[in-house]
């Protein structure tokens, strides 16, 4: 999969990405949000300059950040939306490594496991589409994590915020949830990384469309 990586901070918060053909020809664009002329607008400019316009079929992919969701609505409302599995899997691997360490140098092995299995069982059904399935398994995990015996344990505050965390992201971006064995069998969407003040989104014209010549 094609990605767009941007790890630098500067004082202004700017937006880059990509958008990938089926022929598999990119075309980077990148723009100060804040610039003299309306995010928006910048937005629309650079996706014009690869030939995507408002009512190209379009696949929209990026991190969940609600600027950049809000930027695709007002330029390409038509298109279809994903969250990136890469930014997703962090998290789900922030919260299994706190599972992990649950109860570390105390006689709480067991405890852990059972933390990291409910992590694990979560992510399965995620990545399956099953997503009412992993919001349930989360849910339950945050309770337990709360019970009498687990909360007092070393290391389940940090477990209970991150999996509450990882919640709530998923929540926020429901819409944008597609079962990622159907992103990689398909391999038509791409990647972005941001970066906090640096987003990077990327789209994908969807094949046939004027912007992506059929393969």
């Amino acid at each position: 999969m094609p990605i767009c990586d941007q790890k630098i901070r500067t004082e202004w918060p700017w937006v880059a990405g990509k958008v990938i053909g089926a022929d598999g020809a990119q075309h980077r664009f990148a723009f100060v949000r804040n610039g003299g002329a309306p995010a928006s607008e910048a937005f629309r400019r650079a996706l014009a300059a690869a030939g995507v316009h408002a009512d190209t079929p379009a696949t929209v992919l990026c991190d969940g950040d609600a600027g950049l969701w809000r930027l695709q609505r007002e330029v390409l409302p038509n298109a279809t939306i994903v969250l990136d599995w890469w930014h997703a899997a962090v998290r789900f691997e922030h919260a299994l490594q706190s599972a992990r360490s649950l109860g570390a140098g105390t006689a709480g092995t067991r405890v852990a496991s059972t933390a990291v299995r409910g992590l694990e069982r979560a992510k399965w059904r995620l990545w399956h589409g099953n997503w009412p399935g992993c919001r349930r398994r989360l849910a339950a995990l945050c309770r337990w994590a709360g019970r009498e015996g687990v909360r007092e344990m070393v290391g389940a505050d940090k477990l209970r915020r991150q999996v509450t965390g990882l919640l709530g992201y998923l929540e926020r971006n429901e819409a944008a949830l597609v079962p990622c064995v159907s992103v990689v069998h398909k391999t038509i969407i791409g990647a972005g990384m941001p970066s906090g003040v640096g987003d990077c989104p990327s789209l994908y014209p969807d094949p046939g469309s004027p912007a992506c010549p059929s393969s």
